[in-house]
Order: C-alpha cells, then sequence, then structure tokens
C-alpha cells in the first residue's frame, strides 16, 4: 500500500511539469527548490518506517543484499525501479526518492543542451563522500569532472553554464586536495606531499581519458 502511494505520488509530481511549455521545464529544473519538494514527497517517511524490518536485516548482514530472502530482495529492487534508492550512513539505511528518475522522464521534454546537462547530472552518484572521507576512487571524480568540462566546452555560454562550472570546481578541488580525515590527498605523514597511490589513481585518470 506504501508503493502504491509513493508511485502515485511519484507520477504527479513529474505529470505536473511535463505538459508545460520547454523554457518552463527548464527553469523548474534548475530551480533547487524543485528537486527539494520531491525529496520532501510524504510518502517516503511511511515507506521507511513500513521497510525497518528489511533495513536491520540488512544491518545484520553487513549490507549483503544476497543473504536476505527473495520476497525481500525483490521488493528492494521494485522500490529501486519506482525512483527510489537505498542510503545508509551512520549505522542506519533509509529510502530516500532518486532525482535520476526526474532528469530521465524530462529528456524528452527539454533542449538537447538541457538533455546533455541531465545526463551529467544522471551519471554521478548522489553522495561523494561517507565516513569521513571519499566514497569512490580518486579517478571516479576526474572523470566526472571531465565530463563536465566537455559539457561547458560544447555548449559555452548557456545559461547551466553556472552550475556546470561549480560542478567541476567542486570535483576537481575534491580530487587534487581533499582534506578529509579518513581520505587526505596530502597526509601529515607525508610531509606535505601527496600519497603515491593518489597520483596513480590522477594518472591513470589522465590517462584513460
Amino acid at each position: 500500500h506504501a508503493l502504491n502511494e509513493w508511485e502515485k505520488s511519484c507520477n504527479n509530481f513529474i505529470e505536473k511539469y511535463k505538459n508545460l511549455p520547454q523554457n518552463e521545464i527548464e527553469k523548474i529544473l534548475l530551480d533547487e527548490r524543485t528537486l527539494e519538494s520531491f525529496q520532501s514527497l510524504p510518502e517516503v517517511e511511511r515507506l521507511n518506517s513500513a521497510m525497518q524490518d528489511v533495513f536491520n536485516e540488512l544491518l545484520q548482514n553487513q549490507g549483503d543484499r544476497t543473504k536476505l530472502p527473495g520476497s525481500r530482495q525483490a521488493l528492494l529492487n521494485k522500490l529501486e525501479a519506482s525512483g527510489l534508492r537505498l542510503a545508509m550512513g551512520e549505522g542506519q539505511y533509509w529510502l530516500q526518492p532518486d532525482n535520476k528518475i526526474v532528469y530521465k522522464a524530462f529528456l524528452p521534454h527539454v533542449s538537447a543542451a538541457m538533455q546533455d546537462y541531465l545526463t551529467c547530472l544522471s551519471n554521478r552518484p548522489d553522495s561523494f563522500f561517507s565516513d569521513g572521507g571519499l566514497k569512490f576512487p580518486v579517478r571516479n571524480y576526474i572523470q566526472w569532472a571531465q565530463q563536465w568540462d566537455d559539457f561547458l566546452v560544447k555548449h559555452p555560454g548557456l545559461n547551466v553554464s553556472e552550475q556546470a562550472q561549480k560542478a567541476y570546481r567542486f570535483l576537481m578541488m575534491t580530487a587534487l586536495f581533499c582534506d578529509l580525515p579518513n581520505t587526505p590527498a596530502f597526509p601529515r605523514y607525508n610531509k606535505g606531499k601527496m600519497q603515491d597511490e593518489w597520483l596513480l589513481e590522477l594518472h591513470t585518470a589522465v590517462q584513460a581519458h
């Protein structure tokens, strides 16, 4: 029942904007308040309450979904297909709306440049950090930054350029000067030098491009 309510609410959210003129849709997608309202849909809270037993079982199995009963694995897959994602932090699991379902729904309704912008957003994860450190290898941050750089070269001077530049700078600064306690690029013990493993990651990312 809670899942049906979520699916209905998610569809209503998307349908509310789908038939607007293209320029209006693009303005709405660029307005941070749009995705904030999507993230705040009340049906998600009810789903999280109903899923507590599944979350507890996941914790007991250290996040290994293959150890869950088949029915619960199927339920998680269905939830993710409906526009939710499983998040985890500080020893807890929860469901939250996945913005990617919004980006995908509006791809046919926006300009080619906006399609590229939404694709860049879809290619990056919803969170970059976990437990005081980077969540992914350094090379990934460089690759995501390069996607934004390619976008800016292809679409200079667009109304989304400022957001794209901000995303690019954030990723590059993270990759080159990360100072998170669990994954510092320049650890104290290395006397001001970048870690050899970090340099190797950067070199790998450059070669790959």
